[in-house]
């Protein structure tokens, strides 16, 4: 039966509401995508090669829309505005997850769109100091959307769709790089400071997100992960308690039947002597026929119907019976698996421990990092620029064209002959 119903499960199509809300949630993904590489198309000068002469009006060749015509940057000053952009999404990376676990995964995707409006509209303002707090400002929010959007679409799918849907952080990552260089194509070409308009699109998306935020789906596995959390707590003092005056302990011991948390159950029932055959019978928990849904409902699973209307949304529907309790209790077993090793979190020297997959895994990013395609993407226009090209920011086009084309081919080859290969 179990074999039956997962083959059914993953042979059923993505549902509507979960693409529609998938692709809201990678919004965060294009401002990413865009925020990091928006100012590439923007630093381009004239045939003099020199941001001085845009600046003084004394080279007619500079693009209309420039920064270098109304902003005189230095070279190294150019750099510290990219170099700035990197700085807040290091301490984006790093502050991200305490929003997303504290207060759900939807909150805090929703409240980084304001570190892109904000930084956004500082960084248009037209002067060196504004460019930089903007990108800083911007960075952050780099940062942040570099780590929860990806955890919240794989929470929001199932096991059988999670490859598909994840992948859709990394395809609208890189059709964002691309739509920087074709919008800064046209802005900075033929628009007057279009190099503003460039900067200031970032919040466009950032505000139809926060527009849409009815339909951006909280983690199913973040709601459940206080229950979990909670159980771990109290299963402790459940064990020395009085069954017959304690409702909690009889209800802790209910959980952990439910969790299948064996070990829990044989203390509580021994110490207090508690029939728990019986207990399973009036509470309609069978092993060959799952849990009743008023079984779980009723022993103090928090947002439990939030989590359900949630899933039925989610899941597929036509011509399928998506059984919520059972995915309710394997949710409810991961996060119980989660707090557990919250509990006994491995410290650095066991994490350096395992020096053989560290250095495996440090080593794959960092010789990505060393073939130089992020300056690639920082500065192509400029290097295409002083490579002698008339028109360097179609070539920066061609190059985010390419990347996105390619990351599509990788998703459909991934699933065909997985991550190790490729």
């Amino acid at each position: 039966m179990k074999d039956d119903y997962d083959a059914v499960l993953a042979a059923a199509p993505i549902p509507y509401c979960m693409w529609k809300s998938a692709l809201i949630v990678a919004i965060q993904s294009f401002l990413l995508g865009y925020s990091y590489t928006c100012l590439n198309s923007c630093l381009i000068t004239g045939d003099n090669k020199s941001s001085s002469d845009c600046f003084n009006k004394t080279d007619d060749t500079c693009p209309k829309g420039t920064i270098y015509n109304d902003i005189n940057l230095s070279t190294v000053e150019a750099q510290l505005a990219t170099t700035l952009t990197i700085v807040g999404a290091w301490a984006g990376c790093l502050m991200g997850s305490l929003p997303a676990e504290k207060y759900g995964r939807k909150t805090a995707v929703l409240g980084n769109n304001l570190c892109f409006i904000v930084g956004a509209a500082i960084a248009a303002t037209g002067n060196v100091y504004g460019l930089f707090i903007g990108k800083l400002i911007s960075g952050v929010g780099v940062g942040v959307a570099s780590v929860v959007p990806p955890v919240l679409l794989s929470e929001i799918a199932t096991a059988e769709t999670r490859g598909t849907i994840t992948t859709l952080h990394q395809a609208v990552l890189t059709l964002a790089i691309f739509t920087a260089s074709v919008l800064g194509y046209g802005m900075v070409t033929y628009v007057s400071h279009g190099w503003q308009y460039v900067q200031a699109f970032e919040a466009f998306p950032a505000v139809v997100m926060l527009l849409l935020y009815r339909q951006v789906p909280e983690s199913p596995k973040w709601l459940l992960a206080n229950t979990a959390q909670e159980y771990m707590n109290n299963r402790r003092s459940a064990g020395t308690a009085d069954a017959e005056n304690s409702p909690r302990t009889v209800n802790i011991l209910t959980q952990s039947m439910i969790l299948g948390d064996k070990d829990q159950v044989d203390l509580i029932t021994s110490t207090n002597n508690i029939n728990s055959n019986a207990l399973s019978s009036q509470l309609s928990i069978h092993s060959d026929s799952g849990i009743s849904r008023p079984s779980l409902s009723s022993i103090g699973i928090s947002n439990y119907q939030e989590v359900v209307d949630l899933l039925r949304k989610l899941r597929p529907a036509e011509n399928f019976h998506f059984n919520v309790d059972r995915e309710i209790l394997s949710l409810l077993a991961d996060a119980k698996k989660d707090a557990a090793i919250s509990e006994n979190a491995p410290t650095w020297a066991e994490v350096f421990a395992c020096r053989k997959a560290v250095v495996i895994g440090c080593g794959l990013m960092f010789f990505q990092a060393i073939t130089g395609v992020n300056s690639v993407f920082f500065y192509s226009t400029t290097i295409f620029n002083l490579a002698g090209f008339s028109q360097s920011i179609i070539g920066t086009a061609i190059v985010g064209a390419v990347n996105f084309l390619v990351t599509l081919l990788s998703t459909h080859l991934i699933d065909k002959f997985g991550r190790k290969v490729l």
